[in-house]
């Protein structure tokens, strides 16, 4: 979710002090799973999602037109399927706006890849976080067959910034989607009530929170803000976690111009950590990297976004 705000800050920061224009219709919604790197005989699969306001391409896009997860990740991570899913994450700035809330949007996530796992026949899996023993089966498998988790500026207890692009002012004549913003509010009691049913299984996954280290310049303040904080980004309490700072503004934190930048080393050695977890639990004698068939042409480097599982035997 590391693209949450970044829509939303450059409006806010960039505004012009003249008449607001009215929203307008933008490029189509890229919606579903998207696969960057297909590889019929992986043995992990990688899935990313964007934040508010994102897409499921350009929120991983750098100013140079590198998309790290397809053009750096599948070198490193060769026997991975490498998918980017998109949704209706706009809270405004179109003309016409979901009226899904958070929560909704989850379950269409989950309900979806089931679809996908079955419709490409595959046995690999990814991302639940809220399944229990009343969910249909298909949706608990997901949840048993996820084995890592990354986040990125996720505000998981919510942001005082949710409403930068809410202001009456500046968007007096867009319309907001009320039903996600107030959900991201600090301390909402939706975000207490998730945090809650998600702590008790914590320690099913190995998770990484990256979190922001660069501050965001925003007009009216005379100090860079952050857009998500740490104490947002990070779950106290949480299992087998970790929490790592990204030398990045919120914008920036899902997109790396290089392999040799060192944030994408990071994330990079976040997946490669989860991987030997997973090997450890499991006593298998499967080496990390015959589960990642790197790329032989591409040297070992160290280090969002997102969910890691292996298949089903």
């Amino acid at each position: 979710m590391s693209s949450t705000w970044s829509s939303i800050v450059n409006r806010w920061a960039n505004r012009s002090t003249g008449e607001a224009k009215p929203a307008t219709r933008r490029k189509s919604i890229q919606l579903g799973f998207k696969e960057l790197v297909p590889c019929d005989a992986a043995s992990v699969d990688i899935v990313a999602i964007h934040g508010l306001n994102g897409d499921r391409e350009e929120s991983w896009t750098a100013d140079n037109g590198r998309l790290w997860l397809r053009d750096f990740l599948s070198q490193d991570m060769a026997m991975a399927r490498i998918l980017t899913y998109g949704y209706d994450a706009y809270v405004h700035g179109r003309d016409q706006l979901s009226e899904q809330t958070l929560n909704g949007h989850a379950r269409d996530f989950v309900a979806k890849l089931v679809l996908y796992r079955k419709a490409t026949r595959t046995f690999a899996l990814i991302n639940s976080s809220s399944c229990n023993q009343n969910h249909l089966a298909d949706h608990r498998t997901i949840y048993e067959n996820t084995k890592g988790i990354i986040f990125i500026g996720t505000p998981n207890e919510g942001t005082k910034h949710i409403h930068l692009g809410a202001d009456v002012n500046s968007f007096r004549t867009s319309k907001i989607n009320n039903k996600v913003a107030q959900h991201l509010e600090s301390n909402s009691e939706m975000l207490q009530r998730q945090i809650a049913q998600y702590l008790p299984i914590s320690r099913k996954f190995k998770t990484y929170y990256l979190h922001e280290l660069l501050g965001t310049p925003i007009s009216g303040c005379a100090k860079d803000q952050e857009i998500v904080t740490k104490d947002s980004a990070v779950l106290q309490g949480a299992a087998d976690a970790k929490a790592i700072g990204l030398h990045k503004t919120h914008e920036y934190l899902g997109k790396f111009e290089s392999k040799e930048d060192d944030d994408y080393r990071t994330v990079l050695g976040s997946l490669y950590d989860i991987i030997d977890h997973q090997i450890n639990q499991s006593n298998s004698i499967t080496t990390r990297e015959e589960v990642i068939g790197r790329a032989t042409s591409v040297q070992t480097i160290q280090q969002p976004v997102d969910e890691v599982e292996y298949p089903l035997t």
